[in-house]
């Protein structure tokens, strides 16, 4: 009997380590599950930014290559394989500054931001001369201020 009790001593030990380990166990398990679901929303926010800053940038690209809110005469010259060239930039790109500042200098320059820039008063007349031409030749006349000297 007494080596009965004590294997049942023994017995109620180990299970109540048991019992303790299951606990922790348990215990570690929900910690883990909470991580990982708080690793899973963060995650999702990642993703969700990724998601909204690509569709911005495809929105950008599709708005540079389209050269939206450029002037007729303007895209032509830019696209025309035989005067772009002649462009040095444009108004806009050629302006630098602080990007707190960059509303207040987009306002300023309107219109003109789009406005080409080339080498020298020679390239612009010529620039002048080819959307004339253009005109000639059944396409809408472009006003002579798309063409600016740098």
């Amino acid at each position: 009997m007494n080596q009965l009790s004590a294997e049942d001593r023994e017995f109620r030990k180990q299970f109540a380590e048991a019992e303790v380990r299951v606990h922790q166990t348990e215990a570690y398990k929900t910690t883990l599950e909470k991580e990982i679901e708080s690793l899973r929303n963060k995650e999702f926010e990642v993703r969700s930014v990724l998601d909204r800053r690509h569709a911005r940038l495809e929105f950008l690209r599709g708005l540079v290559e389209s050269y939206d809110g450029f002037s007729e005469g303007a895209k032509f010259l830019i696209t025309n394989d035989e005067w772009k060239a002649n462009v040095q930039t444009t108004v806009a790109d050629a302006v630098s500054a602080d990007t707190r500042y960059r509303v207040a200098i987009e306002s300023a320059l309107g219109e003109t931001a789009s406005f080409i820039v080339v080498k020298n008063i020679e390239e612009a007349y010529r620039g002048i001369e080819v959307l004339k031409k253009k005109s000639k030749k059944g396409k809408p006349p472009s006003s002579a201020s798309t063409v600016f000297r740098s």
